[in-house]
């Protein structure tokens, strides 16, 4: 009996701390995000990620958060909408709001994006939130506000103005 005492305590000894302990993964910021970086994950955004929104009869206009980055991989939340010109107005007909992981080559000419992934959509999207960002980007997409999500809004709405003029 007490051999089993022993064994059953310095199991506990082992098995408590490790179980106890949970490995959370952080993005490292490794990436340093230029102004050309920017503009590079506007336009793949625009243009590259139809099979998360796309257009119908109108042009589609992204905007986004920086989430966070490793080596290889940019995190943002993306604002992605469908735009058509009715006279003077700019009507926003469709569009998308989602944590997009972009997977980057990098070199000395800047970044190059060679995909990209979302999160599923109903009951997977926790699931593969988890599996697909970082704990601290987790963090900023559940605390991403309306104001937020309006400040997106209004630089679509500059960006397809901007388009208008020229």
């Amino acid at each position: 009996m007490k051999k089993w005492s022993i064994l059953i305590f310095l199991m506990s000894i082992i098995l408590i701390p490790g179980g106890c302990k949970s490995t959370i993964k952080n993005s490292s910021n490794s990436l340093n995000i230029t102004k050309e970086d920017e503009k590079i994950i506007q336009q793949y955004l625009d243009t590259k990620t139809n099979d998360i929104s796309s257009t119908k009869s109108g042009k589609m206009y992204s905007a986004f958060i920086l989430l966070g980055t490793d080596n290889d991989k940019i995190y943002v939340w993306m604002l992605k909408e469908e735009c058509i010109k009715d006279g003077s107005d700019v009507i926003m007909t469709n569009g998308v709001s989602s944590p997009v992981v972009l997977y980057v080559k990098t070199g000395e000419t800047g970044i190059k994006i060679k995909s990209h992934k979302s999160p599923k959509d109903g009951e997977e999207y926790g699931k593969s939130i988890k599996k697909l960002f970082p704990q601290n980007a987790i963090d900023l997409i559940s605390n991403i506000s309306n104001e937020r999500m309006a400040q997106l809004k209004e630089v679509i709405k500059n960006r397809v103005k901007e388009d208008i003029e020229n």
